[in-house]
């Protein structure tokens, strides 16, 4: 709620800018997401050890995510 408050008390434009955001990076969160269970369903379902490289650049990929889901919550 601390968003759409913080939206609500702007104009329609900042609002807007806000959703679209907050709509971008749950996207790119979602598909880190995706990637991440897939990795790990074939390490624990089909006993495949994934890439060492991969896994950390999702990882690295989901702590940005975070950084600018934390942003935007600061900055709304």
């Amino acid at each position: 709620m601390g968003r759409d408050h913080a939206a609500l008390i702007g104009d329609d434009a900042t609002y807007t800018r806000i959703e679209n955001r907050l709509a971008e990076l749950t996207a790119k969160r979602d598909g880190v997401a995706d990637r991440i269970k897939r990795m790990l369903d074939a390490a624990t379902l089909e006993g495949v050890s994934g890439n060492r490289r991969d896994a950390e650049s999702l990882l690295q990929r989901a702590e940005r995510l975070i950084r600018r889901f934390d942003e935007l919550a600061a900055s709304s």
